[in-house]
């Protein structure tokens, strides 16, 4: 059995997270300081590490510093899931910081984290004889890919990441399913897609049951192991908000598409019409219509669904290919089927560019696509990849709308 952490990891994986991190925060600013704010947004007082945390950023400054509400009349607080503010109110009460600050320590602390294990990760995979490309190959990927700017930002995409690739790494290790179901609640207390992660623990009960008996009896058992941080969430809300299912009913406020029915979503759903239709200029979904200002190359409304169509593409390929284990298949095609199912329909594909970006296995499937090319046109790859990083960065720094 390979080494679970070597000062390699921590070296490659440090060095990766500064240098991607660097290239975010400085276009971040640059963006902030340069650039011509969102029409709405020019005098939004913000400096730089409030802009770091608009948006959803927001949101989490807001529970971090005043906790949890919830009013069935408007949008409430309680759509955002628990793990993440709390990690920054924890920071807020330990140092006195602001809470800003609170809350971009954490998601850089998760992210750094997450490119250290995620080195480990392909290390081990590959002593294990898992065919696949180089782990620094994979970093790069992981570094450059566009909407992984959210991850430096006051957002939980990092914390989540990081629960991705632990449980990966528990299950290539042969952790025992108790550590791996207490991962995946810690994600169910981070994000609804968490519960993806109970299918890896699934799995790993399946490799090791005997009988189909024993087999129901632990996933019974583990079942709620994974879902502990869901269940904690539901509990509070019952106790302090009278509302158990309070994060549900507050998403309607979040939904861009009108006119919506069960009918009608299942249908949407079963043909991809929240993909296609978002270039339809006639639609509701049509991506200007939500994105009026920004036409740039750099508008996430326009590139939602490319990346979803990307992603799946990657995974399926993967699975055909043979490329990816049954975990990273099975935890790959819960994190692109629940936000698909839950969000497409009532949402126009909004988010699905960063929802993609805690897909961590497609990583490896695009190391593998480019693996056998040159260095100079993995480099030009990562240039291009690069470029858009910047690009959104920027904008996102200069209150311009990207979801």
């Amino acid at each position: 059995m390979p080494r679970a952490l070597t000062a390699a990891d921590l070296r490659t994986g440090l060095l990766f997270y500064a240098l991607s991190s660097a290239i975010v925060l400085l276009s971040a600013w640059f963006g902030h300081t340069f650039i011509v704010r969102w029409p709405g947004w020019e005098d939004d007082g913000k400096d730089y590490l409030g802009a770091l945390c608009r948006y959803d950023g927001n949101w989490y400054v807001g529970i971090a510093t005043e906790g949890y509400s919830y009013d069935p009349s408007r949008p409430s607080n309680v759509a955002f899931f628990p793990a993440y503010p709390l990690a920054a109110r924890a920071v807020i009460d330990l140092t006195g910081c602001r809470p800003e600050v609170a809350t971009l320590v954490v998601a850089h602390a998760f992210l750094a984290a997450t490119f250290v294990l995620l080195h480990a990760y392909v290390r081990v995979r590959a002593a294990n004889g898992r065919t696949g490309p180089s782990a620094e190959l994979v970093l790069l990927l992981f570094g450059v890919f566009p909407t992984t700017f959210f991850f430096r930002l006051g957002y939980t995409e990092s914390m989540f990441a990081f629960w991705c690739v632990l449980i990966l790494f528990g299950s290539e290790r042969g952790w025992h399913p108790l550590w791996l179901a207490l991962i995946a609640g810690a994600a169910t207390a981070t994000r609804a897609p968490g519960v993806a992660l109970g299918l890896v623990v699934l799995w790993d009960l399946w490799q090791r049951s005997p009988t189909a008996g024993r087999l129901i009896r632990d996933a019974l058992l583990y079942g709620l192991i994974c879902t502990w941080g869901l269940i904690a969430f539901i509990f509070y809300q019952w106790l302090a908000l009278g509302e158990p299912l309070a994060f549900v009913r507050t998403q309607e406020y979040w939904n861009s598409y009108p006119g919506q029915s069960p009918g009608g979503a299942i249908v949407s759903i079963l043909t991809f019409e929240p993909v296609w239709d978002t270039y339809y200029s006639g639609s509701a979904r049509w991506w200007q219509g939500h994105d009026a200002y920004n036409h740039t190359p750099f508008s996430l409304q326009a590139a939602n669904p490319i990346y979803f169509v990307l992603s799946c593409a990657a995974i399926g390929w993967g699975w055909w290919k043979r490329r990816l284990t049954p975990a990273e298949l099975l935890l790959s095609a819960g994190l692109l089927l629940i936000p698909y199912l839950t969000r497409a329909y009532p949402n126009s594909m909004g988010s699905f560019g960063r929802f993609c970006a805690v897909v961590v296995p497609i990583y490896l499937v695009f190391g593998d696509w480019l693996r056998r090319l040159s260095a100079g046109w993995v480099g030009l790859i990562a240039a291009i990849l690069s470029a858009w990083l910047i690009g959104y960065s920027a904008l996102f720094g200069a209150a311009w709308w990207l979801v």
